[in-house]
């Protein structure tokens, strides 16, 4: 059965600025990136309902993508057995089967989060960690060794030796790389679900948060800073809607998104988060990445894909290649955006070059 985590979006009730959606210009000016992404578009499936919710980025002929996709056997019947990841070596995708020995049985986990460092280094998420080297993998089974009701859905990490790791009813974990940790977090967070984690350079370090919320259920939400294994509150004024993803460059802006885009430029002042949402779109948006302040991409539903830079923000979902029922995740890297999710019954996955 799919495990979607983010499966009902949050449509804004309000009606938005009548400035086009399309695009419209920030307040800060900066030196502006280019906006011209060429973008091409991938169905996978045969039957059920398959999904797609995580990217890895190495490079431009090197991506993976995990999920759920259905496909039928040798024989053209329905395998009921989903694929759990597909593969971009530069030229074609290929389906993959990411199978571990878990309790002594080998199995195919739905998978939702993936963190990758090179071709040979590859964490992947499915309710538990599994690493590896792109063609072996090990699952770690933290339900026997750390907690029993850990469920992990994603991942971020510097290293190998230093991986976070979030899920469901605020679930958080780390690993660094000998010793397995619970994290213990604030009051509440186990009636959310941490939908991402990230961190961003400041320096020699990383600033770390985490977003948690319960979209299904009511708009509680909070932001989550990690300082090794200890994890705070911050301040979540003037956020009204859920949120569902982070990013931020430490001493110039934070972003949040979820029901509305939210800005701020001290994740740790008191000062209300301040939504922009007018003008640019008017549908729930599940994922925000970025690569500096003028080069950000942002996904949500009803094939919205989003790119800020440093000027003016685009929506490219007019745009023939780019459609889908939702997008759940994108990532941004060098002259590549790569976004994902579902057009029911298919699992989409685009890719835009510029």
């Amino acid at each position: 059965m799919k495990t979607l985590i983010w499966i009902y979006p949050v449509i804004l009730l309000i009606i938005l600025s009548c400035k086009s959606p399309t695009e419209t210009t920030d307040i800060i000016q900066q030196d502006s990136t280019s906006h011209n992404f060429t973008f091409e578009r991938w169905e996978f499936g045969a039957h059920s309902s398959s999904t797609l919710f995580d990217i890895a980025i190495i490079d431009e002929n090197n991506i993976w993508v995990v999920g759920e996709i259905y496909l039928n056997d040798s024989t053209g019947e329905a395998d009921p057995e989903a694929y759990n990841a597909v593969h971009w070596d530069g030229t074609r995708f290929e389906v993959k089967k990411i199978q571990t020995y878990f309790r002594g049985a080998l199995i195919t986990a739905p998978l939702e989060g993936i963190l990758a460092f090179s071709q040979t280094d590859i964490w992947v998420v499915g309710s538990l960690p599994i690493y590896g080297d792109g063609n072996n993998w090990q699952v770690y089974d933290l339900r026997t060794t750390v907690d029993p009701n850990l469920s992990l859905t994603s991942v971020w990490g510097t290293n190998t030796s230093n991986i976070y790791f979030g899920g469901r009813s605020g679930s958080m974990a780390h690993y660094n790389g000998n010793n397995w940790e619970k994290l213990t977090t604030p009051s509440g967070t186990d009636q959310l679900d941490i939908y991402d984690i990230q961190g961003f350079k400041e320096g020699e370090e990383y600033k770390i948060y985490a977003v948690a919320a319960k979209q299904s259920v009511n708009l509680e939400k909070k932001i989550l800073k990690i300082e090794g294994t200890k994890v705070t509150e911050l301040p979540v004024t003037g956020v009204r809607a859920s949120i569902s993803g982070i990013w931020g460059k430490p001493g110039s802006v934070y972003y949040a998104v979820g029901g509305e885009m939210y800005k701020k430029q001290d994740i740790k002042s008191s000062e209300p988060w301040v939504s922009f949402q007018q003008g640019i779109t008017r549908y729930y948006l599940y994922s925000i990445d970025g690569q500096a302040e003028n080069d950000i991409a942002v996904c949500g539903s009803y094939g919205e894909l989003l790119h800020y830079n440093g000027s003016t923000w685009k929506s490219y979902r007019e745009e023939g290649a780019v459609s889908a029922d939702e997008f759940l995740r994108v990532k941004i890297k060098d002259d590549i955006i790569v976004s994902v999710g579902y057009d029911n019954p298919k699992a989409i996955i685009v890719i835009g070059k510029r």
